[in-house]
């Protein structure tokens, strides 16, 4: 048989072996994690690919990123198949699926071997590691960006092999363009060179490559540095005081020994892997770092089979930027950190499993027969875990079930409780976050809430004041503390607490509604309204905003405008009757007074 039917045909069961781990995709839904602000909540998303959305994704820090062809493809979601989740899920596996054919392309052409590169792939794309990239929607940013990391190895191998002056430059397209969907390619180039020792076999002077890769080393340094800006003007990046280096160290070498046990034993795995609240003991960072330091002398040594020391490198490189010294979040590691990462780990089992198989013949049944049952085995752990994102409360209880006391995914269940009218058991979930962290205001804030709605605006008021002397910078506190104010008629205190929050953070989307809504009750609209704007520039989601806004353009006759704020919160909620009843006012009024010839 010619070697082109027999890749054709690895192809095809690459696709189709995707696509069925995955089925389960076919029936989830949003969830509350991301998923509601990037894309549901999102008017600019909602509206799908538009000139401003386009603008918009290319100028945008929105939730803390700039990733605009992200943003692009979310949009073009919503044109193509409309703001149901089953379009979305469906072309994160078919990326996916398109990840893992590059994939097995560019080590095909770049070694030679035709099922080693096959194994590398196959585990790729099966290995439930990488569920939570494919099944969340909002992690669109990781399977476009694989997609295009995937096709600028491709690239760059295809160049090292036969030359010609197109590659180098499809290389640096795709680069760049994988780098505007998530900038965790920034250690590419790093991989480059990993492969020009192996498979490449580009021997000489370190100084020519690297002058070679300038045009890449010189985009991820631009990235790196837009990055970090949107990063810590949006707020994302953990300060010290909340997450000590030490810790960080400390979870960045045990996070990494711990990727490589769920490699290898993948159950129990979550959306959210919370810091243990004691810390970590001396004796786990000690197991640590002589796991790593074993792994790396013995793989530095092997210099007769150079796939060991790349395949890992390409694992510890392309961790570095999700390690977690620059923290983001406050996750101790995820699943979705492994996305590109675990290639060097398959490149180093697939390749040391082959070599088994030819030096020791007797062992071939034993590595066919584990090359066919370890994807199968996978493929199933997939469509289980899979099973797991068909909706928040499916995912955030299992999530509880299998970590250790995690006052995150209590929290954001109680959240979800609460958003289906189920307040008592939305009451008993933050209740059970804040008995595990004590410092989880967001809870402690959402109870304050409770007591409010129950007409309790004492005890509210108390608590909300004492959560804001506890962190002074909590943002949604002291907006709370000043709607609770308002409610027990102490107005210019509200506004008083208001102010301060606007002082020193005008980017506090609370603080200007909040302000906004006091103007607006008080009938001083053009105040009122200057807020709302500022409101729905930090977030173009903010339906209260919107609508009220709406209301005084309307009343202004600028009708075009109080439109396009009521087309916003009804494409965020297409259930909002009061603002579908405005709408139709507001299209009634402009067409009588629009002059008739």
């Amino acid at each position: 048989m010619s070697k082109r039917p027999s890749d054709l045909a690895i192809v095809l069961a690459l696709v189709a072996a995707t696509i069925v781990a995955y089925a389960g995709v076919a029936s989830a839904g949003f969830v509350a994690f991301d998923d509601d602000r990037y894309v549901v909540r999102n008017p600019q998303v909602r509206a799908g690919l538009t000139p401003s959305g386009v603008a918009w994704a290319f100028t945008t820090g929105y939730e803390s990123n700039w990733h605009p062809l992200t943003w692009l493809s979310h949009m073009t979601d919503v044109t193509l198949f409309g703001p149901g989740p089953r379009g979305p899920h469906a072309v994160n596996v078919l990326l996916h699926a398109a990840s893992a054919v590059l994939l097995f392309m560019a080590l095909r052409r770049g070694t030679g071997d035709r099922w080693p590169s096959a194994a590398v792939a196959a585990l790729f794309a099966l290995h439930p590691l990488h569920v939570e990239s494919v099944a969340w929607v909002a992690e669109r940013k990781d399977v476009l960006s694989g997609l295009l990391a995937m096709g600028s190895l491709l690239a760059y191998v295809s160049w090292a092999r036969s030359g010609g002056a197109g590659w180098p430059r499809a290389a640096t397209a795709l680069l760049a363009a994988g780098l505007l969907a998530k900038p965790m390619l920034v250690t590419l180039p790093l991989v480059f060179l990993l492969f020009d020792r192996w498979p490449l076999e580009r021997w000489g002077s370190l100084v020519p490559r690297l002058r070679e890769k300038a045009w890449a080393f010189a985009l991820t340094g631009a990235s790196c540095a837009v990055t970090l800006y949107v990063q810590a003007a949006g707020g994302a990046v953990k300060p010290l005081r909340d997450i000590p280096l030490d810790t960080r160290l400390a979870n960045a070498a045990i996070s990494t020994v711990g990727y490589l046990r769920r490699t290898v034993w993948p159950v129990d795995l979550a959306v959210y892997y919370p810091y243990p609240p004691g810390g970590y003991a001396a004796l786990q960072v000690v197991v640590a770092l002589a796991v790593l330091g074993a792994i790396t002398a013995a793989v530095t040594a092997a210099r007769r089979h150079p796939y060991l020391p790349v395949g890992w490198g390409w694992y510890l490189i392309m961790l570095v930027p999700v390690i977690g010294i620059v923290q983001v979040g406050n996750q101790a590691l995820a699943d979705r950190y492994t996305y590109l990462p675990l290639v060097g780990i398959f490149v180093l089992l697939a390749w040391g499993a082959a070599e088994v198989a030819r030096r020791w013949p007797q062992t071939r049944p034993l590595v066919a027969s584990a090359a066919v049952l370890v994807p199968l085995v996978l493929g199933g752990l997939t469509w289980h875990q899979v099973g797991f994102w068909k909706d928040s409360e499916t995912l955030f209880r299992h999530a509880i079930a299998v970590t250790p006391p995690n006052a995150a995914m209590h929290y954001n269940l109680g959240t979800v409780l609460a958003a289906s009218g189920r307040t008592a058991e939305a009451k008993a979930e933050y209740e059970h976050a804040v008995a595990i962290d004590p410092r989880h205001l967001e809870a402690r804030v959402n109870l304050a809430g409770f007591l409010a709605a129950d007409g309790r605006l004492e005890e509210a008021e108390a608590r909300y004041a004492a959560i804001v002397r506890e962190d002074p910078t909590f943002d949604v506190a002291v907006a709370s503390w000043g709607a609770a104010l308002v409610r027990l008629g102490r107005t210019d205190e509200a506004i008083e607490r208001y102010r301060e929050l606007l002082a020193r953070n005008p980017r506090s989307v609370a603080g200007q509604v909040g302000l906004a809504n006091l103007h607006f009750a008080a009938g001083r609209l053009e105040e009122a309204a200057i807020h709302y704007e500022n409101a729905i520039r930090l977030d173009p989601g903010q339906a209260t905003a919107r609508f009220n806004l709406g209301v005084i353009r309307a009343g202004e006759g600028r009708f075009s405008e109080a439109i396009e704020h009521y087309e916003a919160v009804l494409r965020a909620d297409p259930r909002d009757a009061e603002a579908r009843r405005n709408l139709d006012e507001v299209r009634r009024a402009r067409a009588s007074a629009t002059p008739r010839r």
